[in-house]
């Protein structure tokens, strides 16, 4: 370079002498240009030698695994500081686009315009040295105005482009960009080539508790605890998701300490996973002393999180609660869904009755009745709570008992809680479990042995007591238990399980009577999949012909069929709106949904509307392409079409509206006051009728054939002598 600027002068005080007078003004600015010029170049191959030096830095920062402690940046120069070695300046230059980028050997390598740099046995050039050994980094140079680059520390030259001195004409900016967030520092180089280093747990500020009481605490499930931690700022925790279970500790200190306890243990982390911002460990509690168990004994703990010795971020302490979820209750676990209680509740034994209960009442009472039913205004269609038809009563969709209204967990406490339809059918199911009607403590009941493997030995004995109906204790040969689960079409109904001696099957009952409760726990382990068919997760209309598919029909009143399921869809045929080819206004309409809109269809059948009420003279709401969730009965009509139960099956929601603005409300049981069978009366419409309209079943041997089977008996279960439509 000196001799590049010696030239230059002399050059020009030649020109100088050969003029003889001279104003030596011109040629000072001369000089002084070719010097900021000089100096310029200077400049630029010092940053580029520096920023290859950099270069080396950040590689061996990836592979000793260090991260980045603090970036600070000043009027365009950065420097970075690492948890372990001495930080380094960038300042970004111009020049030859020198970068590095990993090989498919893992190992990182020189490039220059992209392309790998090669030596001059035409091998590419190693950021870093092998084991031992240390490698030979490209050097540059500016020579007589162009850029040279050296492979062997100095010792040879290679001619590259011109160096002018001008941003943008000598080369490219060294770095492209450098960025970084709270997990990682970015940097990209001019040919695109991205280096990401993560800032360990340097980023975040905070690593929070989240509590499962309102004390602070944090649930101890028996021998295992999912324990949350929120981290602030939320990016930050992205910078740990390759961090291994093991480099997370959760360190429990005994508030109170016993010498059988000791001062202090670590619990072992079994699981970790890292999702918007939050941390969430699972935990293997059952080194834990018994006296905390017991309550005698308090405990708080403390997360560390370790990145490597230098590296790590600690949650501070936060109380440990111990939870019994079954509350010193005996249960058995069949290897279902939930654990059953061994025994009824306010029962002391299995064969004990315990308490008779209204559905979603938690006291007994000397009558069960509507007019003294906690939630209703004294009849069936008068809800106060709990009503998903609002024809019914007071809509609010609630569909499942709350925690203040489960007998069985009010009086059992810890996670104790009715049974849903699902849990209950699933102890049904003669492939998870068989069942027998015997005695067991001189009192008839069906006992349900499991058949699930590991849990053949294990069995649970349901006794029969009846149900009360008024201050009669009625049917005493069979036995009733309430599930959690509302009849959503028919909300002052709610399912029930019914043992008899001949089956076991959940079925339909009006909520005031009063029936057992046998409690369940979840069992531990994953949540279950998704229940297709639900409101949380309808049938596609191709899944609820696939549910229907093997459904039997033997006639228009004998057949098998699912309730209480929901279909979503769009509609993509209309037959009917509200009046049939074949006469007469009947209120329901006819049409076919798809998912989207063509095909896979699902035929619903003689569907009422919004409010599971009849669709008023003239309505023309529904269109082709309109979105619906349909609801009610489906069934596989004459063994080959699936479709909604005629007059059984409503509009849920019409693009997302649920709330039926019209009213057309039909007199209920016209007609049909007097009508009885095997001598028992149907309700009058002034007494307790629940339903439309009853369809008699002409003969008396269809309706003694019907009874012998579960799957098609009286389903709404209100009058056991009739099906009710």
């Amino acid at each position: 370079m000196k001799r590049l600027f010696t030239i230059l002068f002399a050059a020009a005080a030649l020109a100088v002498a050969a003029t003889g007078c001279y104003d030596d003004s011109f040629l000072q600015s001369q000089i002084n240009e070719l010097k900021d010029r000089v100096g310029t170049l200077e400049e630029q191959m010092r940053t580029a030698n520096s920023n290859i030096g950099n270069l080396t830095t950040l590689v061996e920062a990836l592979g000793k695994k260090l991260t980045v402690t603090s970036i600070e940046e000043k009027d365009g120069t950065y420097t970075i500081n690492f948890s372990e070695g001495a930080p380094i300046t960038i300042k970004n230059g111009v020049s030859p686009q020198i970068g590095v980028k990993q090989d498919s050997d893992g190992i990182y390598y020189w490039t220059l315009n992209g392309d790998w740099l090669l030596d001059a046995q035409g091998n590419k050039l190693r950021v870093t040295g092998l084991p031992g050994e240390s490698a030979t980094a490209p050097k540059l140079d500016i020579v007589d105005g162009y850029w040279y680059i050296s492979t062997d520390d100095g010792a040879t030259w290679e001619k590259l482009g011109k160096a002018t001195g001008e941003n943008g004409q000598d080369g490219d900016a060294f770095f492209k960009a450098i960025d970084w967030d709270a997990a990682y520092l970015y940097l990209t180089m001019a040919d695109g080539t991205k280096l990401t280093i993560s800032r360990g747990t340097y980023g975040i500020k905070q690593l929070a508790v989240v509590p499962d009481y309102s004390d602070g605490s944090v649930m101890i499930d028996g021998d295992a605890a999912t324990m949350r931690f929120d981290v602030r700022p939320a990016p930050a925790a992205s910078g740990l998701r390759h961090l291994p279970k093991d480099n997370y500790s959760l360190n429990v200190a005994y508030t109170m300490t016993k010498a059988a306890a000791g001062d202090e243990l670590n619990l072992s982390v079994t699981g970790v996973t890292i999702e918007d911002g939050r941390i969430t460990i699972t935990v293997d509690a059952s080194a834990l002393d018994a006296s905390f168990r017991k309550g005698t004994l308090g405990a708080n703990a403390n997360l560390t999180i370790t990145y490597d010795q230098f590296n790590q971020v600690m949650s501070g302490y936060f109380p440990l609660t111990y939870f019994d979820k079954f509350n010193g209750h005996d249960y058995v676990d069949l290897g279902l869904s939930v654990v059953w209680a061994t025994c009824n509740v306010d029962a002391i034994h299995p064969a004990g009755s315990g308490g008779f209960y209204a559905w979603g009442e938690l006291n007994e009472k000397p009558k069960y009745e509507w007019s003294n039913y906690l939630w209703a205004d004294g009849v069936y269609d008068k809800l106060t709570k709990y009503c998903t038809n609002e024809a019914y009563g007071t809509f609010d969709n609630a569909r499942f008992l709350a925690d203040d209204d489960d007998v069985a967990h009010q009086k059992w406490g810890g996670a104790w809680r009715l049974p849903n339809k699902a849990e209950m059918e699933e102890l049904c199911n003669q492939a998870n479990c068989s069942s027998v009607w015997t005695i067991e403590n001189g009192v008839v009941g069906r006992k349900f042995t499991s058949k699930k493997e590991g849990y053949t030995d294990k069995s649970i004995f349901l006794p029969a007591y009846g149900f009360y109906d008024g201050a009669v204790n009625k049917m005493t040969t069979a036995g009733f238990y309430w599930s959690s689960s509302l009849i959503t079409a028919t909300p002052y109904g709610a399912y029930c399980l019914e043992i008899t001696s001949g089956a076991a099957f959940t079925y339909e009952e009006e909520r005031y009577r009063g029936f057992l409760v046998r409690p369940v726990v979840s069992a531990p382990g994953p949540d279950p999949e998704p229940v297709l068919g639900t409101l949380d997760n309808p049938f596609t209309p191709a899944q609820a012909a696939e549910a229907v598919k093997d459904l039997s029909w033997t006639s228009n009143t004998v057949y098998e069929y699912l309730d209480d399921v929901y279909v979503k869809g769009k509609i993509s045929r209309i037959l009917d709106k509200g009046t049939f080819t074949e006469g007469g206004t009947y209120g329901n309409a006819s049409f076919f949904i798809s998912e989207d809109g063509t095909t896979d269809e699902f035929y619903c059948f003689r569907i009422l509307y919004l409010g599971n009420k009849k669709f008023a003279t003239g309505q023309t709401d529904i269109k082709v392409g309109d979105d619906v969730i349909i609801h009610g009965q489906l069934m596989n009509y004459r063994g080959t079409t699936p479709e909604t139960v005629s007059g059984k099956a409503y509009i849920y929601s019409l693009n997302g509206k649920t709330k039926n603005l019209y009213s057309n409300e039909v007199p209920f049981c016209r007609g049909l006051a007097n009508v009885t069978s095997d001598s028992q009366s149907v309700p009058s419409k002034n007494k307790v009728c629940p339903l439309q309209k009853i369809l008699y079943l002409y003969s008396h041997e269809i309706h003694q054939l019907e009874r012998k089977r579960p799957e098609g008996r009286c389903r709404q279960g209100i009058c056991r002598y009739f099906r009710w439509f």
